[in-house]
């Protein structure tokens, strides 16, 4: 049968295939031709998804004049005329549905860190390229601070001052926040951005290689002063735009610089918050094992939501020691948040403290401080021209430093302040505690200006320019049962030899200068306990009214032409209305010693008498305080019942012990 085929078939023949397709340009063909096909259906199945696809059916509201909104296309009519006429449905479902996927289809906006404002890369970097300081300046700024004593407290104000100006323009070019996740990013393309931009002109009017110097002399120049400044966060932060920015999106938190003496204040402290609805996270900051053991450590982590950190790993305290009171600014600095209540170990609260953060005091501000006792009237206006560069704030002149009614301005019991806010001031307010502390040779150090670290917080942002804080406007008071009472003196009546006598006490006072910088954790931290201005805790020889040996109960709150000596080692802050807000001191009657009674509260009594002028206080040994007025309260229920809670509290959790063993001690001797 061979051959009896159709030639044209007999080509078919495998044979005959696999000589066609092996011939070069006939295999090309065959692959051109498949490629081609396979093009043309990709188009057709992309046409009909795009064109079945509701998200690609919206229009914009500009093709019609009877909706104002975007929509989706129900039909589509083309007529003779080149433009459609469409066919819109507007229901609400449908714009809601546009919305959505508008929503998923965002970019985030990006803006500037300090004012919020949209981002501009070329006029941020304008600003660094016009400030970068000449050599002068370059020297000027980064050389170390040698002078001491009132002088350096001016010299390095002035520096901060100007850092500011270089610190913020340099992280309002490299951070910015995008409007969806409100998160802070850092650029570290500027220099590619010199490098690649087509036209320059927008952030420079020199060349090119101009601008990459000058924004590398900026670099170099605020490293140095920063190391001059601020050299201790090294090596824990690379550098303090980084150790600022995390402190941008980090909430709010308690933070308490406490020890293993502190350890019960602490875990009564707690509990007593979370008993009065605070959830707020706690940071309890330490110096190291020696000051807050493992045993504690685990203790107090088994609350919820506390976390113990050591801040010696955080400081390099090379050359000085990062010691007692010194720790508390550095605490509030270094803890993991960005709005902060600093407490004092012994600090306590008759509401949820996180009320704090809804004082106007600092929604207006971002920070929140409270008056200390207006005791020791002193005049420090010549000291603050000294240290502040000129010219002095309004609110240095408004401070009871200034007026010269008290040598201690601050309590810095209670601390609450946005650190984002307030970074560098803080940062100051920092190296007040640590570096610049102690005397050298050059001269005074910053605790021998003032007790402790009280002041140096109103301080450290008056020197860094801030000016930006509020001194809380409840005052203080003292609180307990009344120690005594005794005839108001008459007009006439007072002895010329008292002002004689309160001439020599003020002379017989330590001076700042004599201070020691001692540990808070220690047993007298609060006070010179060395002074001690008695008080007449006797009827004056003039009373015609025999001694009274009650000295309780609601009769007391009526006794007129009397004052009330109401003493306690327990210092009371007051609400902005006038009623208990905290108190700081613990609840016993000496705190260090253990088995030391608690404390009873009955009254309370603020520093102010009825008639607006300061009434008499009188500081003696172990915190005991003594103040002597007229404007007499009671306790309510709601306070007492809050004070009642810690005491509980206190003897579930161990930290009345001693008290506890003390009193079954004398039960059994009563019953033997």
């Amino acid at each position: 049968m061979t051959g009896s085929l159709s030639p044209r078939l007999e080509k078919l023949d495998p044979d005959y295939f696999t000589n066609y397709v092996s011939s070069p340009s006939r295999c090309l063909k065959v692959v051109r031709g498949l490629a081609f096909t396979g093009c043309a259906l990709f188009c057709v199945l992309l046409y009909t998804s795009v064109a079945t696809h509701s998200d690609w059916n919206r229009v914009p509201s500009s093709l019609t004049t009877n909706t104002t909104t975007e929509t989706t296309i129900t039909n589509v009519t083309v007529t003779n005329s080149t433009t459609p006429t469409i066919v819109i449905e507007t229901s609400s479902e449908s714009r809601e549905e546009e919305g959505e996927s508008l929503r998923t289809q965002e970019k985030p906006q990006y803006y500037t860190i300090h004012s919020n404002e949209p981002y501009d890369i070329d006029e941020a970097l304008r600003t660094v390229l016009n400030l970068c300081p000449d050599e002068i300046y370059y020297n000027a700024l980064t050389k170390p601070i040698t002078s001491g004593g009132e002088t350096k407290l001016q010299e390095t104000g002035v520096r901060v001052r100007m850092f500011k100006k270089y610190f913020d323009a340099w992280e309002t070019l490299h951070v910015v926040t995008d409007s969806l996740s409100d998160t802070a990013f850092v650029r570290d393309d500027i220099l590619r951005h010199i490098r690649d931009s087509k036209d320059i002109s927008p952030f420079t009017s020199g060349s090119r290689v101009e601008a990459m110097r000058q924004y590398e002399t900026y670099r170099s120049f605020l490293s140095n002063m920063s190391s001059t400044l601020f050299p201790w966060t090294n090596p824990y932060f690379s550098d303090h735009m980084t150790l600022h920015g995390h402190m941008y999106n980090a909430g709010r938190g308690i933070v308490i610089s406490g020890s293993d003496s502190q350890a019960p204040y602490i875990k009564t402290a707690i509990a007593s918050f979370r008993a009065m609805g605070c959830t707020l996270p706690v940071e309890i900051m330490y110096l190291g094992e020696s000051d807050l053991s493992e045993d504690a450590r685990t203790e107090l982590e088994a609350i919820p939501d506390v976390i113990t950190r050591d801040i010696k790993k955080m400081v390099n305290d090379q050359g000085w020691e990062l010691e007692g009171w010194a720790g508390k600014a550095f605490a509030a600095f270094l803890s993991s948040f960005r709005e902060v209540i600093l407490l004092d170990a012994d600090v306590l609260f008759f509401n949820d403290p996180a009320l704090m953060f809804e004082e106007p005091g600092y929604i207006d501000t971002g920070a929140l401080f409270f008056t200390d006792r207006t005791v020791f009237a002193q005049d420090k206006r010549s000291f603050l021209r000294k240290i502040m560069p000129k010219p002095v704030s309004k609110k240095i002149k408004a401070s009871r430093w200034w007026s010269g009614e008290t040598g201690e301005n601050q309590e810095s019991g209670v601390v609450v302040v946005d650190k984002w806010r307030h970074f560098l001031s803080i940062f100051l307010t920092a190296r007040l505690n640590g570096p610049d502390r102690r005397d050298t040779d050059a001269g005074q150090g910053t605790y021998s200006f003032w007790w402790g670290d009280k002041e140096t917080w109103w301080i450290g942002f008056e020197l860094a320019g801030d000016t930006d804080y509020h001194f809380h406007q409840g005052g203080t008071g003292n609180m307990g049962t009344v120690s005594n009472i005794e005839p108001m003196e008459k007009p006439g009546d007072k002895k010329e030899d008292n002002k004689e006598e309160n001439n020599d006490d003020q002379e017989n006072r330590p001076s700042k200068e004599e201070a020691v910088d001692k540990d808070p954790h220690n047993s007298d931290s609060d006070e010179f306990e060395q002074t001690l201005t008695k008080l007449q805790n006797e009827q004056s020889d003039h009373s015609e009214e025999p001694a009274r040996t009650n000295l309780t109960g609601p009769g007391m709150l009526d006794l007129p032409g009397q004052n009330i000596i109401l003493c306690s080692p327990q210092l009371l802050h007051l609400s902005r209305d006038g009623r208990p807000l905290w108190f700081n001191g613990w609840i016993q009657n000496n705190k260090h010693d253990a088995s030391s009674d608690i404390s009873t509260f009955e009254f309370f009594m603020r520093e102010k008498r009825k008639d607006n002028e300061w009434a008499e206080w009188a500081i003696g040994a172990d915190n005991m305080c003594c103040l002597k007025g007229d404007d007499l309260h009671a306790m309510n229920a709601e306070e007492l019942k809050a004070l009642d809670m810690i005491v509980e509290i206190a003897k579930e959790n161990g930290s009345l012990k001693e008290v506890l063993a003390k009193e079954r001690k004398a039960n059994k001797n009563i019953a033997d």
